[in-house]
């Protein structure tokens, strides 16, 4: 569904918009939007969500508890609780989606270590 609204926007930001266009052989509008989906997502992603960092939180503070009685499985946090539990992923969003249909609920599948932590090593040629 589109809605038909009109944005005011720095002339120099249309024009590249429509280069690409061009090179892509496609209609401005669909440069714009699918640019416009891009950067909300980004910036959504930066932004504080006090509901997903209280679910964060209480992962962590569930973790051992979580690591002792369902290793590997994947669980569900909600108000600062284990809401549920499955070793299928799928069938456990299925039901949260039932139960919790517009909130969010924090799936997580339980690790050793409660957060992962990625390494990247760059190879400096002197």
């Amino acid at each position: 569904m589109s809605v038909g609204k009109t944005l005011t926007i720095p002339r120099h930001l249309y024009e590249r918009a429509q280069r690409v266009a061009q090179k892509q052989q496609r209609d401005v509008a669909e440069i714009v939007a699918e640019v416009l989906a891009q950067g909300l997502s980004t910036m959504e992603a930066q932004t504080e969500d006090p509901e997903r960092e209280r679910e964060k939180e209480a992962f962590r503070h569930l973790h051992p508890m979580l690591w002792q009685k369902y290793p590997r499985e994947y669980v569900a946090i909600y108000g600062g609780a284990l809401v549920d539990h499955d070793a299928d992923r799928v069938a456990l969003l299925e039901r949260i989606n039932r139960k919790y249909p517009d909130v969010f609920v924090l799936i997580r599948q339980v690790r050793q270590e409660p957060e992962i932590v990625y390494e990247h090593r760059s190879v400096r040629w002197a």
